[in-house]
């Protein structure tokens, strides 16, 4: 590995004496570097004129590739220590799973980490939640991403819901038959394709034989809550990602029974050194404690 590093500096220096200057070591060190590098490859990177080296289009595509390389190591190297600098503490997960249950969270987790800058970003893919600047994720999958610790914080958990005023003009709803609800819009999202629990997994676990439940699609849950909150409709509600609106009594609970799929949502990380993570799932694990204790309250 030295020797590549050193063979780089040379290629961009062209020059023995300019690397070592560069390396703090002397130019017959850069010399028995290359040659190091030229004997276990079996290539010839350069071509020699006194003083100055001329590469090779074999040396010019290894110390571009190196050069690659290093330069990641240096921006990632600046980014670390940056972040450490400022006390920054990166948290990453969905859009929706940031405004529904994150936010009601987030005043909590500030006093918890009063001593960091806080940073939440949010994406749909996960591949974005491996970057290096990420301290920890909040993902929903079976707790399976090779490379991190998961900690399982609960269970995706679905049952119906709609806003209060729609059940008020229904009573019928509460409770009710899948048949009966099928006469109503069922708002459901497009991921419900791909991932995730959806209508026909409720249905089905109530012993209905349906067709293809249709209604009103919509590309985010945050998006499916503002035409359920208008009362046009009824949708599967999750349970910990619904929680603060039944205590802020913007949505009621359709059934008793829920659907459960086997997965669920996980705190994921590379490492935790620098993190508290016990004191963050405790924090989280009581903010679900009292949040399920407020929306049970009469």
């Amino acid at each position: 590995m030295n020797a590549l590093v050193v063979f780089e500096a040379a290629a961009r220096h062209r020059n023995l004496t300019a690397a070592g200057a560069e390396l703090c070591i002397a130019a017959s060190a850069v010399s028995r570097h290359v040659a190091t590098v030229e004997r276990e490859t079996g290539l010839t990177l350069f071509t020699r004129n006194g003083n100055r080296l001329e590469l090779t289009a074999t040396g010019r595509r290894l110390a571009d590739a190196i050069g690659a390389g290093l330069g990641h190591v240096r921006d990632v190297l600046s980014s670390l220590k940056q972040r450490d600098a400022n006390r920054i503490l990166t948290i990453a997960c969905s859009h929706d799973l940031a405004q529904n249950w994150l936010m009601p969270r987030f005043r909590d987790l500030a006093e918890l980490l009063s001593d960091r800058q806080l940073r939440v970003i949010t994406a749909e893919s996960y591949e974005n939640f491996d970057a290096s600047d990420i301290d920890f994720s909040v993902r929903f999958g079976d707790g399976n991403w090779p490379g991190f610790t998961a900690i399982h914080l609960f269970a995706e958990e679905g049952f119906p819901i709609c806003a209060p005023a729609l059940l008020e003009r229904h009573p019928e709803l509460y409770n009710a038959s899948p048949q009966t609800l099928m006469k109503f819009p069922l708002l459901k999202m497009a991921s419900e394709e791909t991932m995730g629990l959806k209508w026909a997994d409720w249905l089905r676990d109530q012993g209905a034989t349906l067709p293809v439940v249709t209604g009103p699609v919509f590309p985010t849950f945050s998006l499916l809550l503002l035409e359920l909150v208008a009362a046009r409709g009824i949708a599967l509600g999750y349970r910990h990602i619904v929680d603060q609106l039944f205590v802020d009594r913007r949505i009621v609970r359709l059934s008793d029974r829920s659907v459960r799929s086997g997965l669920g949502f996980y705190v994921v990380f590379r490492e935790a050194e620098s993190i508290p993570i016990p004191l963050i799932i405790e924090l989280f694990r009581k903010g679900i404690d009292a949040v399920d204790a407020s929306a049970a309250a009469p």
